[in-house]
């Protein structure tokens, strides 16, 4: 007797899952789009579908996993291993990459971002850990692209303005606004927008200097600072990688240095603050701090001596293959 191809018990249960999720994101008003061609580590992607109906072009990848086995770990979480080679490929992956577990018993889908997990982990090889609460049936679908950046209600470029006008920290030891961050944050002949804590603390210097008062920086300072991140991102005004300003914010509770370059959004909202300041938003230049360039030239000559000994020897127990 012949030999054909077999359709095992694996296989179906795989198509199950990819279909239950399909259908339930289509249940939610979002685009599924299954891989057609080779899978090697994502099934399909989903595309934000806003509340007027328009795409978004906001896309997350997906790989869905079916089956008894993958539901190991405890009540509050399913912990799966990926091999090196997948952990590999979602953490370098240009979009999230979101692993969803069905459960063929009870047909639910748990899910989690695993690509913020995989380029937060220490160490890298960690597994993944999936929580039983997060469903995609319960889930609020802006949460499948909560790194990518916050979902916001699109703003017309003058409402941009006022509401950067209008998001006001009152407190003397830390005054500032939205439209002064971004305004004096400008550089590079205006195509890019630079943020620190020092510019921040420079602002609340000088207000608190005038009124006699002490300059702080507190728990409502910094939910400040970070609602002004997510408003420049939520309303697309800079390209940031908003999934590294999470890590820094949610696992190593730092305050994120950045330049990135404006949108043409982001552009014209300047253009309308220039034209209203009479351009008294222009570049501001950037340079290391003097205690900065003293500790490099400091240390200047001893990396070139590294250099010299790299050059003439290599590195001693690398891999030059």
């Amino acid at each position: 007797m012949d030999e054909f191809p077999k359709y095992g018990h694996a296989q179906i249960q795989e198509r199950k899952g990819v279909n239950r999720f399909a259908s339930e994101i289509s249940d939610l008003g979002l685009i599924w789009r299954e891989t057609s061609n080779s899978d090697v580590g994502i099934d399909g992607q989903v595309e934000f579908v806003g509340m007027d109906g328009r795409a978004t072009g906001l896309v997350v990848a997906v790989q869905v996993k079916s089956g008894e086995s993958y539901l190991q770990g405890d009540d509050q979480s399913i912990i799966y291993y990926p091999s090196a080679k997948h952990s590999n490929y979602w953490r370098e992956f240009p979009v999230p990459v979101l692993l969803a577990i069905h459960d063929p018993t009870t047909d639910a889908i748990f899910w989690t971002d695993a690509r913020q997990q995989l380029r937060s982990l220490l160490p890298l090889d960690g597994p993944i850990s999936v929580p039983r609460s997060q469903t995609v049936t319960n889930g609020d679908p802006a949460a499948f692209f909560a790194t990518i950046r916050p979902i916001e209600q699109p703003m017309t470029e003058a409402d941009v303005v006022r509401a950067l006008v209008q998001n006001v920290h009152l407190n003397p030891s830390f005054r500032m606004s939205f439209f002064e961050l971004f305004g004096f944050g400008i550089t590079d002949m205006g195509r890019k927008l630079f943020f620190s804590m020092s510019l921040c603390m420079e602002l609340a210097e000088f207000r608190a200097h005038q009124s006699g008062i002490a300059w702080s920086v507190r728990s409502d300072e910094h939910r400040f600072i970070e609602r002004y991140i997510s408003f420049l991102v939520g309303q697309g005004l800079v390209y940031y990688d908003y999934s590294d300003y999470l890590i820094d914010r949610d696992k190593l509770r730092l305050e994120p240095t950045f330049l990135v370059p404006l949108t043409k959004r982001g552009q014209v909202v300047l253009g309308i603050m220039q034209e209203l300041t009479h351009d008294l938003f222009h570049e501001t230049l950037l340079a290391l701090e003097v205690s900065s360039v003293r500790s490099i030239l400091a240390r200047l000559p001893a990396v070139q001596r590294v250099q010299q000994e790299i050059g003439a020897s290599g590195i001693k127990g690398g891999d030059d293959s």
